[in-house]
């Protein structure tokens, strides 16, 4: 609520917070974070060795029950997805397998997935995760700096800590993101519009 908050889309209309575990079943789960620390939370228990280093910093690492469920459980059964994006510390495998149902339905779907060689080792392999991936018939980019894509054949190895597009048309997005950018940047945008409210919300003082 903090991250809404601080990105002013709190009450954005198309914006919805759900208080949610996700994963490839439905039912309980564990929620594992650092009370001083906005992101980074996992399902994956760090243990108590990395608990009491985090201790020696003066970050209390705490845990929470809370309702688990899956992509295909959660959606309307007929409604087609666009976009998605994953970055749940390793657990991205596992929030794939449980939405098989929506993917199949979308055939305009494109991912965007947090691939971490460390975390993943927790949970699914990295090799895995990649096997996984092409046999649900996508292809994989590296999103790189300056808004480049790099696509990775199969049974190529990835490692390190990368942010991945996950598409059915790679060349497509490839050509998209190659063109001239003719475009003011997002980030410049969405200071112009800051800047244009908080401007209205001072003549309306004044």
């Amino acid at each position: 609520m903090r991250t809404l908050q601080a990105n002013r889309v709190l009450n954005h209309p198309s914006v919805t917070p759900i208080n949610l575990l996700v994963s490839d079943r439905c039912g309980r789960g564990t929620l594992y974070y650092a009370d001083k620390v906005l992101g980074g939370g996992t399902m994956t228990n760090i243990g108590e060795q990395a608990t009491r280093d985090f201790a020696k910093l003066g970050v209390m690492v705490r845990s929470i029950e809370n309702d688990l469920t899956t992509i295909d459980a959660f959606l309307p059964a007929d409604l087609a997805v666009d976009l998605v994006k994953i970055d749940i510390e390793g657990h991205e495998p596992l929030a794939l397998r449980g939405m098989a149902r929506t993917i199949a339905r979308s055939p305009r779907l494109r991912l965007i997935v947090e691939f971490n060689e460390n975390f993943l080792a927790r949970t699914v392999p990295a090799s895995e995760f990649l096997d996984e991936i092409h046999g649900l018939g996508f292809r994989v980019c590296k999103i790189l700096q300056y808004v480049r894509l790099e696509l990775v054949q199969p049974g190529e190895s990835l490692a390190g800590h990368l942010e991945l597009l996950l598409t059915r048309t790679p060349e497509d997005g490839i050509d998209k993101v190659t063109a001239p950018k003719r475009r003011f940047p997002s980030w410049f945008k969405r200071w112009l519009r800051w800047t244009a409210d908080d401007l209205r919300r001072l003549s309306h003082r004044l």
